[in-house]
């Protein structure tokens, strides 16, 4: 990172490494650092939301999650996940929707 701070995936790599230690702060931190230079990495997004989601933090978990279906909405793991947080965030119909639209996909893969 030193060397090319400009590199989001530098920054992933360093937030998973800072999440499998616990360190969560360092690891959202490098997270929004790796968003902020590429706004529609999915793997970023995905694993902040499930970050924010670990921590309760469902508003900002359902913003990634929504970034991400608008992103790549065919993929069905997208939508299971964004319905596990209308499950928490006690969105039925919501979450209907989602666990509709992953089995679509899955059945269109």
């Amino acid at each position: 990172l030193e060397l090319n701070p400009f590199q989001p995936d530098l920054y992933l790599v360093r937030a998973e490494l800072h999440e499998a230690e616990g360190r969560s702060a360092e690891a959202l931190a490098d997270y929004d650092a790796a968003i902020a230079l590429a706004p529609d990495s999915v793997p970023a997004r995905v694993n902040r939301a499930v970050l924010h989601y670990g921590d309760g933090r469902y508003v900002e978990a359902l913003a990634d999650m929504d970034h991400v279906v608008a992103i790549d909405p065919d993929q069905p793991d997208h939508y299971l996940n964004r319905a596990e947080i209308h499950k928490a965030l006690a969105q039925r119909e919501l979450y209907q929707r989602d666990l509709d639209n992953a089995e679509a996909r899955r059945k269109a893969a």
